[in-house]
């Protein structure tokens, strides 16, 4: 019963794609641009999310994968929808010349010079409906693992995990801090300008980096609770020194980036499967 109502559905698509009056050649130019974009948004933001350190620390490479994904599940189809334009084209030359033809004009002899065979357009389906169930996969991911992260983040900052990590260095630093600036040359000073930081903290440290980073970018203090004043970044002026900890302005940044990448290639990743499903299974192929 699916299966009849599917192809029902295809049936009245293939009406409209095939027609040639101006409410269906509007409905043509739209799905075609708005694929376009669709592509365009997963490949560049793809790319963004792929640099964004917030990003890669909390959740990797997954928003740039789902991203990418729906783009590669996107391609084939809109591959084959020009390849249908480009061929409807021909066929309605092909139809022109036929009719001068039996008006006492000449039949051109060139044909197409490429044309798929049903093999190579099954094949095309095949790898659009592979890559949309990934898209679907990595995008359900990244909502779920996004959303949980956010969330504790939000409610449950320090408990466990990273965050948790994060903390701990964090009241590290700030003892290092006090220790630091008991000496008056000190006081004052970046916590990374006291004496005997490096040996405390030997590099990579990357849990004292990324704290470093998200007082710089973020413009924020402490991480799951406030510390008095910064320390890596200059202090604020007084009428801008109140606001979220890190660890809270950080849960919206996640929670931004889990949308804008999850969402997308979960509903590209439905759609782009649907058409290649029923692209697959149309009886003309």
């Amino acid at each position: 019963m699916v299966g009849s109502a599917l192809m029902n559905v295809v049936n009245s698509l293939t009406v409209i794609f095939e027609g040639t009056q101006p409410c269906n050649v509007c409905v043509q130019v739209f799905v075609a641009f708005a694929s376009f974009g669709a592509l365009v948004y997963s490949v560049v933001l793809g790319l963004v999310f792929s640099h964004d350190i917030h990003a890669r620390f909390w959740l990797g490479n997954l928003p740039a994968y789902a991203l990418w994904a729906s783009a590669l599940a996107l391609g084939p189809l809109l591959y084959l929808l020009g390849y249908g334009g480009c061929l409807r084209l021909y066929r309605g030359l092909q139809r022109r010349a036929r009719a001068a033809s039996s008006m006492g004009g000449i039949l051109p002899e060139k044909r197409s010079g490429y044309a798929m065979t049903v093999r190579s357009v099954s094949r095309v389906c095949v790898v659009a409906l592979f890559f949309a169930v990934l898209a679907v996969v990595l995008g359900s991911g990244m909502l779920y693992m996004g959303s949980i992260i956010s969330d504790d983040l939000m409610d449950r900052c320090g408990a466990e995990g990273i965050s948790y990590q994060l903390e701990h260095t964090l009241s590290s630093l700030v003892d290092f801090r006090t220790e630091c600036y008991s000496s008056p040359e000190s006081d004052g000073k970046p916590i990374n300008f006291c004496p005997g930081f490096h040996e405390a903290f030997p590099p990579p440290s990357p849990f004292v980096t990324y704290l470093k980073v998200l007082e710089e970018n973020l413009e924020c203090t402490g991480f799951c609770t406030v510390t008095e004043g910064r320390l890596f970044a200059p202090d604020p002026p007084a009428e801008e020194a109140a606001g979220d900890v890190c660890g809270r302005r950080l849960s919206r940044v996640l929670w931004r980036v889990t949308w804008l990448s999850g969402a997308p290639a979960l509903v590209v990743g439905w759609l782009s499967g649907l058409a290649a499903w029923v692209l697959c299974h149309h009886p003309e192929l």
